[in-house]
């Protein structure tokens, strides 16, 4: 499976659901989020990328069934070939492991796959990163 066809479509998915939550309602801003101690601090939590508490906060707020785009993420997560980043935003969302198990699975079978690794890294690296707590030594 080529895992490089779902960065856009997620991308696009995490934009129109942050856009529907910033058109929907007013909300006070939060806090702004501490500036790293070093230059190449990284937060010890995961999700690091593209996902913060307060944002998967607002994401579990907005999965309800009469929000189109949620049912839009859960139908692709849902699929039989649906895109391994959607099934991990997905589990991010709802916690059911399901979904992260089989983006794992997809991102092993990339890994053996000796196709074009450099496009498959940032892909890879967010199927890591969303799904780190399913992820085993072996």
């Amino acid at each position: 499976m080529k895992l490089k066809k779902f960065l856009l479509p997620l991308t696009i998915a995490i934009l129109l659901l942050a856009a529907t939550c910033a058109a929907t309602e007013e909300r006070p801003t939060p806090a702004p989020t501490p500036a790293p101690a070093g230059p190449y601090a990284v937060r010890p939590e995961h999700p690091r990328i593209y996902l913060t508490a307060e944002k998967l906060a607002d994401l579990r707020a907005r999965a309800v069934p009469t929000n189109t785009r949620w049912t839009q993420l859960l139908a692709e997560a849902d699929q039989s070939d649906g895109t391994p980043a959607a099934q991990a935003l997905v589990y991010q969302i709802t916690g059911q492991a399901a979904y992260c198990d089989r983006a794992i699975s997809a991102a092993l079978d990339a890994l053996n796959d000796n196709y074009d690794y450099a496009t498959k890294a940032g892909d890879l690296a967010l199927i890591y990163d969303w799904c780190y707590d399913r992820l085993s030594a072996s």
